[in-house]
């Protein structure tokens, strides 16, 4: 597969998007992204708030890096620069399945794994 670079310089006034999609090192370079904007142009406002928040508080944001969709730019009232971070499918599955195993609550897959280990060890 061949691959080919992008350049895009952010202007001023340009909001910009990151669409997160989870297990491919998003939590990493959202740190990054953040380090490159003020405090005060970071977007606090999570996902389902978003659409419920006065556009005129949206315009002084130029990073949302929360899981925001495509659909952003209705509350912002502007289009924004998107971009997301891709990982190989076998790789991200196999990171999904990790981050699974570890979680120990009382979730759904953690009850089918210890159903499965039982079973296994019968």
């Amino acid at each position: 597969m061949q691959s080919s670079e992008i350049e895009y310089r952010l202007k001023p006034d340009d909001p910009l998007c990151f669409i997160r999609i989870p297990k491919t090192g998003s939590t990493t370079l959202l740190s990054v992204l953040n380090s490159k904007f003020s405090a005060d142009q970071l977007c606090p406002i999570l996902e389902g708030e978003i659409f419920d928040t006065v556009r005129e508080d949206l315009a002084k944001y130029r990073f949302f890096g929360a899981h925001h969709g495509y659909d952003i730019h209705i509350p912002i009232g502007r289009k924004p620069v998107f971009f997301t971070y891709l990982r190989h499918p076998v790789d991200r599955a196999i990171s999904f399945f990790r981050h699974r195993q570890s979680d120990f609550s009382d979730g759904e897959f953690a009850q089918f794994l210890r159903a499965e280990t039982a079973k296994a060890n019968d």
